[in-house]
């Protein structure tokens, strides 16, 4: 990952062949609770019976169905990606979604940037920290077309109307009750100031990679889920990085669990 402006704000990838089944919506699986398997530690093994026991338990708990060979075909593709930033670590979250009336309008946003530090150790340059998304199942992520126009509305709406937490920095694993109101507030300003730009979303069979953070990072949003919906979502980064942001939260490294419940965010 090199400077920030040398790539766009987004980049949608084909995953599957066309030939593949996995190329459309299956059929095949449901999701029977809406729950969370986060994974934090170096490139997962591609065969099942190497995968975390959490992840069998979150499988077979919340899905309906053979979820695992799709998701190896998504991370067969995404690993290559992740090596090619010259790296073998990352954060990956799975997150399975009943139907839903919570993104029924859109909630714009731009993630932080995961790392504390965004420059290369080695080399001293700027890295861009990226995420690399895609959906197994239902509607895939909202974007904005013309991020840099997005960037300054966001810039300026967050300026007046921020409050006490916008440069509030959070060590909270759950977003604290300032950051939350903050961001109500933001996005109940932003949505009507964006809703005149051009936007697309990602097709069944695609992965998109998208920037982090305030100055260079991606506009998008969860889309309306009138469906079961299984997204995921993946964080590169160098091990010292991702043992870094583990530890801020009194984890060990590396790490896997669940969390189920319906109050889940991107």
């Amino acid at each position: 990952m090199h400077r920030s402006e040398t790539w766009r704000d987004f980049t949608c990838l084909p995953v599957f062949h066309h030939s593949d089944a996995a190329s459309s919506q299956p059929t095949d699986i449901r999701v029977n609770r809406t729950a969370l398997w986060t994974y934090c530690g170096p490139l997962l093994s591609l065969r099942e019976a190497d995968l975390p026991e959490s992840y069998h338990k979150w499988q077979q708990t919340t899905i309906e169905g053979h979820l695992t060979p799709r998701l190896f075909s998504f991370l067969t593709f995404a690993h290559e990606i992740v090596e090619s930033f010259g790296l073998s670590n990352y954060w990956l979250s799975i997150r399975a979604t009943k139907s839903t009336t919570e993104f029924d309008v859109p909630q714009w946003h731009t993630d932080d940037d995961f790392f504390s530090s965004n420059s290369d150790s080695q080399s001293g340059t700027l890295r861009t920290q990226c995420k690399i998304l895609t959906t197994l199942l239902g509607p895939g992520t909202l974007l904005i077309q013309d991020g840099a126009k997005a960037r300054a509305i966001q810039r300026k709406i967050k300026h007046l109307h921020g409050g006490p937490g916008h440069d509030h920095s959070c060590s909270s694993f759950f977003r604290c009750t300032s950051c939350m109101l903050t961001t109500k507030i933001i996005q109940q300003k932003l949505n009507p100031a964006l809703e005149r730009l051009e936007t697309t979303q990602a097709m069944a069979g695609q992965c998109v990679l998208i920037k982090t953070g305030e100055q260079y990072g991606t506009i998008h949003s969860t889309p309306p889920i009138p469906c079961d919906r299984v997204f995921v979502n993946i964080i590169p980064g160098t091990e010292h990085e991702l043992r870094t942001l583990t530890a801020k939260y009194g984890m060990g490294y590396p790490r896997d669990w669940i969390m189920g419940g319906t109050n889940l965010t991107m």
